[in-house]
């Protein structure tokens, strides 16, 4: 699940930050770190990070000559699927506020709406969860595995190598 998506000016000025899930993250000290950690990759290496990993998080940038957004989320979760949330959420952002990106300042008074289309986004991206219908029916074809004497083990992993089956609770009827 994404905890915080955060957009930055390269700058550093706090665009737009939205929070969802249980972590909380203090708005300057992310963007102060974000920014920092952004110039430091481009001065020392000439290129620019692309995700890192802390604790059971990940964090992905999506970047532009002007902005730098940012996903905080479970380590569980599709990196392809966010990265194609967060170019989308680059493309809405370009077309939409071409000219409040070209001011030297701004304010995320500037951006109105954005939350808006953040929050659409990230629907659309639930939408693409797996249901706890299709979990249940997943456990069992794994269950019918592990029953095989011939297969040591199986479990079902995301695409970054992470074993899904032990994120999933289900709720009891």
């Amino acid at each position: 699940m994404i905890q915080t998506i955060l957009i930055l000016k390269k700058s550093g000025e706090n665009i737009c930050s939205k929070t969802y899930g249980n972590q909380s993250w203090s708005e300057t000290l992310t963007s102060g770190f974000i920014s920092a950690v952004f110039n430091f990759t481009q001065a020392t290496f000439g290129e620019n990070i692309q995700d890192m990993e802390l604790g059971p998080y990940r964090i992905l940038f999506e970047f532009t000559e002007d902005i730098i957004i940012v996903a905080f989320f479970e380590k569980s979760d599709s990196i392809i699927n966010i990265r194609e949330r967060l170019i989308k959420l680059k493309n809405t952002i370009y077309s939409r506020y071409s000219e409040e990106l070209e001011k030297k300042l701004c304010s995320p008074d500037d951006f109105n709406g954005l939350e808006g289309i953040i929050e659409q986004l990230l629907r659309e991206y639930s939408d693409l969860d797996l249901s706890d219908t299709l979990k249940v029916q997943y456990k069992d074809v794994l269950a019918t595995f592990r029953s095989n004497e011939e297969i040591l083990d199986c479990d079902l992993i995301s695409i970054s190598g992470v074993p899904l089956t032990k994120e999933w609770t289900f709720t009891q009827d």
